[in-house]
């Protein structure tokens, strides 16, 4: 007995996503133009509910890797969950119906110093974060937040946080090159502060000592916000 989940979502991005997710661990396969994923820790399940729950907790890594490397969107989601028998014949259970879209972008082309190009799928980078994040736990973490299905003002905050935390402090990420000084002070004077933001802050009053500091004047804007920290994740994943 074997498990597969079948997908729903873009079959552009399903498509070039099971041509790099090819590893035990997490692989989209391609069956009759429709699409599963498979992975080694379905063996461990016993029933669907814990293939559910599996599969859930690898989309997220990939949603996450998707949500950095293709664009905004709703997230790839699970449209029921097949048991293979022995015999080869197929059970379905869990029915979702969910639909998924994202922004596809085109292949990165490389010149390299012998003058050739070289091409890069978008979906080989996806693979990429998913094959880093089986050694590392930050990555993993930045991955599920991203791939998570609210892409807020809390998850861009959380994200700078544990990379900041990884490298041991923003003077890392200064010293790398990876952003500025301004642009930090420009982001957590956005996303902190309630005078800014008002709910969507990350403290319901201003921090301690801080009270009588004035709010910034120049805040970040979301979308300003959200390439302030890709542009940070993408340099600390290095790819």
């Amino acid at each position: 007995m074997d498990w597969l989940v079948k997908l729903t979502g873009d079959n552009y991005i399903l498509d070039e996503l099971s041509k790099s997710l090819i590893t035990p661990e997490s692989s989209i396969i391609k069956d009759n133009q429709e699409y599963f994923l498979k992975s080694i820790e379905f063996k461990k399940a016993l029933d669907e509910g814990a293939v559910t729950k599996s599969a859930n907790e690898i989309l997220l890594r990939i949603n996450g890797g998707c949500m950095l490397f293709l664009g905004g969107g709703m997230p790839i989601q699970i449209n029921n969950v097949v048991r293979v028998n022995d015999d080869g014949t197929r059970s379905n259970y869990a029915t979702f119906n969910v639909g998924t879209r994202f922004v596809v972008r085109a292949p990165i082309l490389v010149l390299k110093s012998d003058g050739t190009v070289l091409e890069i799928r978008v979906a080989d980078l996806v693979q990429s974060a998913l094959k880093a994040a089986e050694s590392k736990e930050s990555i993993a973490k930045v991955l599920c937040l991203l791939g998570s299905n609210t892409y807020d003002w809390r998850i861009l905050r959380n994200v700078y946080e544990i990379i900041k935390d990884d490298v041991l402090g923003p003077e890392q990420i200064k010293k790398n090159g990876w952003t500025t000084q301004e642009a930090i002070e420009r982001f957590l004077g956005t996303v902190n502060d309630p005078r800014v933001l008002d709910k969507e802050a990350l403290h319901g009053v201003p921090q301690r000592g801080k009270t009588n500091k004035k709010p910034i004047t120049n805040p970040m804007s979301f979308n300003e916000a959200k390439s302030f920290v890709e542009g940070i994740i993408h340099a600390w994943l290095g790819f």
